[in-house]
């Protein structure tokens, strides 16, 4: 009810205190490695990286590959990527559903994430699936 010390937390609580300090202490070079790997694994792609929501897309995958094994929510991955980069979630998840569409509107895409995420896909992937199919292909690297 009212834990008064570490002990009277349920392990719940005391699993998501463990993950928070992960989170602020993980090293920066550990961030820009992440980011340097998302950003190489996009190049694959015919991608305009001048697009507002080019790094809004890096750092949603650098989140997302950060959460594995566990899937975070598009809300969720918006609101870290909002903080990260000082904008707004909403116009975080217009710029990535943006980038998204925008990636697959080239037609030479497809094979390449088809590729990448080990299986045919036909329709455009949502892109909590484009974020978490480049999360899974990097955790495999």
């Amino acid at each position: 009810e009212d834990p008064q010390k570490l002990g009277d937390l349920s392990e719940e609580e005391k699993r998501m205190i463990a993950a928070h300090r992960l989170k602020t202490n993980f090293p920066a070079k550990t961030y820009d490695n992440i980011s340097k790997r998302a950003e190489k694994a996009l190049g694959q792609f015919l991608i305009k990286k001048t697009y507002m929501g080019y790094p809004f897309l890096v750092s949603a995958i650098r989140e997302a590959l950060n959460a594995l094994p566990d899937r975070l929510t598009t809300s969720e991955i918006c609101e870290l990527v909002a903080a990260n980069e000082g904008a707004d979630p909403a116009v975080v998840s217009r710029g990535l559903t943006r980038m998204v569409n925008s990636i697959w509107n080239y037609t030479r895409n497809w094979p390449v994430y088809n590729q990448i995420v080990g299986q045919e896909v036909a329709t455009r992937p949502l892109p909590i699936e484009f974020i978490y199919g480049m999360a899974d292909y990097l955790s495999k690297q």
